[in-house]
């Protein structure tokens, strides 16, 4: 609808009779009827909580607003924190059993999960991951507030000793006697110029100048 030719505003009346105060609240329409311009009433508001009133108010300007049921104020709503791919993370995660890989549930196997997500989402720096879960809900997700990078690596002494556990327990779910696993890790240059894997950097292929991707084959 266009909101020139509708012309919607909310007129606040106020008069006083033998000292008392009377207020009226009206949704009305303006509009232009040769020289002259009228007001015509549309709808009485004034049964209506203040916090709806000033809602309408803000909408009729184009605005969007939150409001308290039964308040005049709107609701201060602050920058949110990113929740949807730590969701898809942990659902994964949980669908792989991986914490129960590690052992009980402690502080250590939940900071080792965090650095596992980070390392997904937003690959950096010990020092830096910690400051990127603080945007997102991370934190409160596994309860690890509080955390710097010296936790970090204490967290990560704590996963060495468990790495050929961690392989058995593997092991001993996917593998059947008599089998074997190999593991190749290896690079090559990248053509295409809109992958966000491609980077710079040692080229095993003794291509200059070229971005490169690395991979591993299980």
């Amino acid at each position: 609808m266009d909101k020139k030719k509708l012309a919607l505003h909310v007129v606040t009346n106020k008069k006083t009779v033998k000292g008392e105060i009377y207020q009226s609240v009206l949704l009305c329409h303006g509009y232009r009827e040769g020289e002259k311009v009228k007001k015509k009433v549309l709808a009485n508001l004034s049964a209506l909580d203040a916090g709806t009133i000033a809602a309408l108010k803000l909408q009729l300007k184009g605005e969007r607003a939150l409001f308290l049921a039964n308040e005049d104020k709107p609701i201060d709503i602050g920058p949110g924190l990113r929740h949807g791919p730590i969701l898809a993370i942990m659902t994964a995660i949980d669908r792989l059993d991986l914490p129960d890989l590690m052992g009980p549930k402690g502080r250590e196997r939940d900071l080792v999960l965090a650095m596992i997500i980070n390392r997904i989402l937003k690959p950096s720096s010990r020092l830096t991951s910690t400051k990127w879960w603080s945007n997102t809900t991370l934190s409160n997700y596994l309860d690890i507030q509080d955390v710097d990078a010296n936790d970090l690596y204490k967290a990560m002494d704590w996963l060495t000793p468990l790495q050929p556990i961690i392989e058995e327990r593997l092991a001993s779910r996917h593998l059947l006697a008599g089998d074997s696993i190999f593991y190749n890790h290896a690079s090559t240059f990248m053509e295409d110029k809109t992958s966000p894997l491609r980077k710079f950097g040692r080229s095993h292929d003794k291509k200059r100048g070229k971005l490169k991707v690395n991979y591993g084959l299980l």
